[in-house]
């Protein structure tokens, strides 16, 4: 995914007097998410759930959503609401106020989002989180191999796939 000039991105942080929100860290979580490019991976993978062009782009719903979960304040997702109002948690997690998502949208999309898909979350979250950037790698426990400072990532095994293919990654 290409890189564009983002008018909601936080530019500079400065001294100020006025309160602005006490989710300060979400800002950080929400620049993890797209330095390690879990976002433009999961939109990629997942965009054709998304059965028409109208609507949040896919990375999107999954940008809301981590964050959603990272923040912890409800456990509804009827507070998706309330968060698609407050026009200080969208500029938190640098979205346009227009592009929250409601707590509709976000059912249609858990209910879109199969069983099926979960082999491949998982698969391009331990990708992500680890570093590697194989589009087949998954992740082993780390050892004593991370201390030199790459890692061996292997693809599972099923009865239907090819023999085990090694792929060495560095971890940055």
């Amino acid at each position: 995914m290409a890189r564009t000039a983002n008018p909601n991105r936080i530019s500079k942080v400065d001294i100020t007097d006025d309160t602005l929100t006490g989710r300060g860290g979400m800002s950080l979580f929400g620049r993890y998410l797209i330095s390690v490019g879990i976002l433009s991976l999961l939109g990629d993978s997942f965009g054709r759930i998304r059965k028409s062009a109208k609507g949040l782009a896919v990375c999107k719903l999954f940008q809301q959503v981590f964050c959603f979960l990272f923040d912890g304040t409800s456990r509804h997702l009827q507070y998706f609401d309330e968060l698609s109002q407050d026009k200080g948690y969208a500029a938190v997690i640098e979205t346009d106020p227009k592009d929250m998502a409601s707590s509709h949208t976000v059912k249609r999309f858990f209910g879109a989002f199969g069983i099926w898909c979960l082999p491949v979350f998982r698969k391009i979250v331990v990708r992500s989180v680890s570093g590697c950037s194989s589009p087949h790698a998954s992740h082993q426990p780390f050892d004593a191999s991370l201390r030199s400072r790459t890692t061996s990532f292997y693809r599972p095994v099923s009865q239907y796939s090819s023999p085990r293919l090694h792929i060495n990654c560095s971890v940055t």
